[in-house]
């Protein structure tokens, strides 16, 4: 699925409205995209098809035009600039999860956290209660939205 910066800043205005006030989500993608520069997590980049269809990876990295449809890759260029780079239509940036978890699982501190629901003991008599049944819960109200609302996920 391909989500482009303005749908992506839409939903984050819409989880901003339902978030608490003092939430520390990223208002919009630049910010979002400062943040994750910030961490200095390794990210990715690949030229993607403007229509969502194909990366231009592998095989495919040399390609100028969508195998599928004919699109072209690169927005129009300006002729007359020698400074002009080639601009594509789409980047598929993808955060690698492996390097992430390395880094979480690093720290002692955050490993015991990690490894909490494999060591923790229930003590006998006692019940995990799921926080989702409970009306209050944020969760729940997005859920609710959700159905109210058209918007459809795949």
């Amino acid at each position: 699925v391909v989500i482009f910066f303005s749908e992506y800043d839409r939903i984050s205005q819409w989880a901003s409205r339902i978030l608490p006030s003092d939430h520390t989500l990223p208002k919009d993608y630049y910010s979002t995209k400062k943040l994750v520069k910030d961490l200095g997590l390794p990210v990715e980049k690949s030229h993607a098809c403007k229509n969502g269809c194909m990366l231009y990876e592998k095989d495919d990295v040399d390609l100028e035009y969508c195998k599928f449809y004919g699109d072209a890759r690169y927005k129009p260029s300006r002729e007359r600039d020698p400074h002009w780079k080639k601009s594509p239509y789409a980047v598929l940036r993808y955060l690698w999860l492996t390097p992430n978890l390395q880094r979480l699982y690093s720290s002692k501190a955050t490993a015991k956290h990690m490894t909490w629901h494999a060591t923790h003991q229930i003590e006998e008599g006692s019940s995990v209660i799921h926080p989702m049944p409970r009306r209050g819960n944020i969760l729940t109200k997005c859920i609710l939205i959700l159905q109210k609302s058209s918007v459809m996920f795949c």
